[in-house]
């Protein structure tokens, strides 16, 4: 019983026409701040896909510029390395020299 008092239009019988006027457009507004609010949800999620690209594009060019210091320094390694090597070998001629000239 209620529930019918509280459904039923609040106007009597010759204006109840404004009174249904009024619920469908009551009816209009909601379903449009419904399609607001997902238009504001799709924007939220493109949002978020584009925070998540950049930061995964940041973690790409960070490991990248590691990697290529990383390569830097096993190329210094290694051309320091060659320059040990080539010190040791000039010093066994010196020696081999020396002990030449001193015999």
């Amino acid at each position: 019983m209620t529930k019918h008092f509280f459904n039923s239009p609040k106007l009597p019988p010759p204006f109840i026409i404004l009174s249904h006027l009024l619920l469908l457009i009551q009816a209009f507004s909601q379903r449009f701040k419904g399609a607001k609010r997902e238009g504001r949800s799709h924007e939220k999620e493109k949002r978020l896909e584009s925070m998540k690209m950049e930061e995964l594009c940041s973690y790409n060019y960070i490991k990248r510029k590691r990697y290529e210091k990383t390569d830097n320094s096993n190329d210094r390694i290694l051309a320091l390395l060659k320059d040990i090597e080539k010190s040791i070998k000039d010093g066994e001629e010196i020696n081999k020299d020396e002990m030449i000239f001193s015999s």
